[in-house]
C-alpha cells in the first residue's frame, strides 16, 4: 500500500508541475511548498534528482508544443503566400490596399 501512495503523491507531484508550468507564477516554487504539505519518501539525493526529472519534462512538453505550434504558423504562411500570389486575390489586395500582404506578412510568410 504504501507503495502505490508514493505513486500517487509523485503522480500528484507531475500534475502540480505540469499546470504551474503554463502559469506565470514559479512552478520551482508550487513543488517546494507540495513537498512541504505532501512528503515523499525518499532520500534527498533522489528527491533533487526527481525535481530535475520532473521539471524537464515539464519544459521539453512547453517546448514541443512551441515547435508544434511554430510549424503551423509556418505552414499557414506558406498557404498565405500561396493564396496572396493568385491572380483573384492580388486583384481583392489592390481593392484592400495591401491588406492581405499584411496579414502575410504579420503571420510570417
Amino acid at each position: 500500500m504504501g507503495t502505490i501512495l508514493e505513486l500517487l503523491k509523485a503522480i500528484l507531484f507531475g500534475i502540480v508541475e505540469g499546470v504551474t508550468e503554463w502559469l506565470p507564477v514559479s512552478s520551482t516554487g508550487h513543488m517546494i511548498l507540495l513537498d512541504e504539505l505532501v512528503k515523499l519518501k525518499v532520500s534527498p539525493e533522489f528527491y533533487e534528482m526527481f525535481e530535475v526529472v520532473i521539471q524537464l519534462g515539464a519544459i521539453g512538453a512547453v517546448l514541443l508544443l512551441f515547435f508544434v505550434f511554430m510549424l503551423g504558423v509556418r505552414v499557414i504562411a506558406r498557404a498565405l503566400n500561396i493564396v496572396v500570389r493568385l491572380p483573384l486575390i492580388r486583384q481583392v489586395n489592390e481593392l484592400l490596399g495591401g491588406g492581405l500582404s499584411l496579414v502575410k506578412g504579420v503571420v510570417g510568410a
